[in-house]
C-alpha cells in the first residue's frame, strides 16, 4: 500500500510539473503591435481614399471627395465636394469606445451619423456607418432613387476609408 502511495505521489508529481512546463511555450506573442488610440489620433484633417455604399465606389462614379477635421475641443467641419456642388456641414463630434457619432449641420441638410471607427494606423482609418436618404439626395438627388428605390426611411451600408493629413 505504501509503495502504491509513493508510485502515485510520483506520476501526479510528474505529471503536474509535465503540464506546467509543457504549456509555457504556447503563449503566443502580441504581433499586431500597439493599438492605435481614437481619442490621441483622431484630431486633425482627415480625407477619403475612398467611399462605398453597397458594394458600389460612390466616390469614383459620383466624383465625390470629402475633408473632416476635427478639433481637440470636439468640433468638426465636413467639406464635401463633387464636380459640381460643394457642401460645407459643422457641428461636434464624440467618441465612446470605437464609436464616433456626429452631429452636422449644413445649409440644406442636419445629420447624425454613428458609426465604427478602424484606427488602421495614426494616418489610416475606416469608418463604417448607415448612410441616411435625406444625405444621399442633398448630395446627388439623381443617384438616391438607384440606391433606395422607394424606401427613404432605409439607410445604407457605407465604407469610408480615409487618410490623416496633418
Amino acid at each position: 500500500m505504501k509503495k502504491q502511495l509513493i508510485v502515485w505521489t510520483l506520476v501526479v508529481s510528474i505529471l503536474s510539473i509535465w503540464m506546467l512546463t509543457g504549456c509555457g511555450g504556447d503563449d503566443k506573442k502580441d504581433t499586431t503591435g500597439p493599438s492605435v488610440s481614437i481619442e490621441d489620433n483622431i484630431v486633425g484633417t482627415w480625407r477619403t481614399t475612398s467611399i462605398t455604399m453597397s458594394g458600389i465606389d460612390i466616390q469614383t462614379v459620383l466624383g465625390l471627395s470629402m475633408e473632416a477635421i476635427f478639433a481637440e475641443n470636439l468640433n468638426l467641419d465636413v467639406n464635401i465636394t463633387d464636380p459640381d456642388s460643394a457642401y460645407a456641414f459643422t457641428g461636434t463630434y464624440a467618441i465612446s469606445y470605437a464609436i464616433v457619432t456626429m452631429n452636422l449641420n449644413g445649409d440644406e441638410e442636419s445629420i447624425i451619423l454613428s458609426g465604427t471607427i478602424v484606427m488602421n494606423s495614426t494616418t489610416s482609418a475606416t469608418y463604417l456607418t448607415g448612410m441616411p436618404y435625406g444625405l444621399v439626395n442633398t448630395l446627388s438627388p439623381e443617384y438616391a432613387p438607384i440606391l433606395f428605390g422607394e424606401d427613404t426611411t432605409k439607410t445604407i451600408h457605407t465604407t469610408f476609408e480615409l487618410s490623416k493629413q496633418d
